[in-house]
């Protein structure tokens, strides 16, 4: 786990005390110093943990005038302390997790509220969210803060396209309701934003009804080609409700009794199939045209089993927060897909644990509309994530093996998805962004002039020379 550099100059922040929650312990600045990735440790100043949307404002009010640092915190998934602030202050937003009641097919909630709380609420209802990430234990306002891609994707794009409004706080301490056509701008930025321009507070997400069965099909194939020509298949008629792959080694452990380099240098693809249904499911009907790979077999379950789909194969919610997690995710344009997961795959460091989930979905680009998640310019995406539990002493092993495997997906056109290990320089960011550079450039200095929001994950200017 690395420090980061040295803290920033004191700031006196005893006006805060008298007007939002605050938490000064060293045990709880200390709890609050690592996110899920444990590769990266900053101190906070303080702890604010606000009660109402306005202690928000008070507290970014406050930040804006002593130029103090804010990072803003749900449950902390992220990899690359982007949740995290050196001698700043770090909103918990937990405490703001308050869901209302569905109307005309959308529900308002807060942003500190985890998925799984809102989909225990709407589910009992007939309803579940569009799409679902890998773990429901993180919280709406952090994954609509990164984009929030799941099995579903495919056919509903990120749950930042399944938002209709916002209400977020800037950093520049104004509180805005925003939309495609209120506030427009911030609505824009604010989604993908990573927390850089505001702070949201509260959404309106649109639902979708549920039916009440699901049946999961599992296919095996023996090499991502055919894997691909039955993503393609599906991908392009909406079958099925979620769809997920995963990259398992041929022989597990095999490789590495025998040295012989990466465990995934035999590998075979599984996908997952999920249809919801209301009677009768059809199997015929709905494997037809796909003839890739091999059936395994078919696991039958209810619509109240959600995650059934987007977590049967990730490690979703039971991932160690004990353990280090250099997660590597990113998008890939078509084109490239097969050749660049065959090549990272290959030469994936031996020392990486056997069970390292590998996953790989496919979705079509114009499902997603979010202008802040970067995307390849492909038709046809691929998303590629190499998602590893380790102990903190492997990584000096692990790290540069994954870095690698981070650099080939972007000169192979990829595009790196940003809750993950991600260390940019300032024209690796300009890069990320592409056209999009200037807007966010804009955006910052539109919504958050003075810099307080998260300083130092994106890097505006290039650094100076010591």
């Amino acid at each position: 786990m690395k420090d980061a550099d040295a803290p920033m100059r004191a700031v006196d922040i005893a006006p805060l005390r008298t007007a939002v929650a605050l938490r000064e312990s060293d045990e709880g600045r200390d709890a609050a110093s690592t996110d899920f990735g444990r590769m990266v440790r900053k101190l906070p100043r303080a702890v604010v943990t606000p009660q109402s949307p306005e202690d928000v404002r008070r507290t970014l009010d406050f930040a804006r005038h002593t130029r103090c640092p804010v990072a803003v915190r749900g449950a902390g998934h992220s990899q690359a302390g982007q949740s995290l602030t050196d001698g700043g202050i770090l909103l918990d937003l937990t405490g703001l997790d308050r869901i209302g009641e569905i109307r005309d097919g959308a529900v308002r909630v807060q942003a500190g509220a985890t998925w799984r709380k809102l989909v225990r609420h709407v589910q009992a209802r007939g309803y579940l969210p569009p799409v679902l990430t890998t773990s429901l234990d993180v919280t709406v306002g952090g994954t609509l803060s990164t984009g929030g891609l799941g099995a579903s994707s495919h056919r509903y794009g990120a749950q930042t396209d399944n938002v209709d409004e916002l209400v977020a706080v800037t950093g520049d301490a104004r509180q805005l309701r925003c939309s495609r056509t209120e506030n427009p701008a911030l609505f824009d930025c604010v989604r993908c934003g990573l927390g850089q321009f505001a702070v949201i507070t509260e959404a309106r997400i649109r639902l979708r009804r549920a039916l009440p069965d699901v049946r999961t099909f599992f296919l095996v194939y023996d090499d991502i080609e055919a894997l691909m020509q039955d993503q393609q298949q599906v991908v392009s008629d909406d079958r099925f409700e979620y769809i997920a792959s995963t990259c398992l080694p041929r022989a597990m452990g095999l490789e590495r009794l025998l040295a012989r380099g990466s465990p995934f240098a035999e590998r075979r693809y599984v996908m997952s199939l999920t249809t919801e249904f209301d009677g009768e499911c059809d199997a015929d009907r709905a494997l037809a045209g796909l003839h890739g790979g091999r059936l395994l077999g078919a696991e039958d379950g209810s619509a109240r089993d959600v995650p059934f789909g987007p977590d049967r194969l990730g490690r979703g919610d039971r991932a160690d927060r004990r353990l280090a997690h250099p997660w590597i995710e990113g998008i890939l344009p078509w084109r490239n897909a097969g050749r660049c997961v065959a090549e990272v795959l290959a030469d994936l460091p031996s020392a990486l644990p056997t069970d390292t989930a590998v996953l790989l979905w496919a979705a079509r680009r114009d499902r997603f509309g979010a202008p802040m998640l970067a995307l390849p310019a492909s038709e046809l995406l691929m998303g590629f994530a190499i998602l590893p539990a380790v102990k903190p002493a492997a990584l000096p092993r692990l790290l540069p093996g994954l870095e690698a495997a981070g650099r080939r997906l972007t000169t192979m056109g990829g595009k790196r998805y940003l809750s993950g290990w991600i260390d940019y320089d300032h024209e690796q960011w300009r890069a990320h962004f592409g056209d999009l550079w200037p807007r966010v450039v804009e955006c910052k200095a539109a919504f958050d002039p003075r810099g307080i929001l998260d300083p130092g994950f994106i890097r505006y200017r290039p650094a100076q020379p010591a």
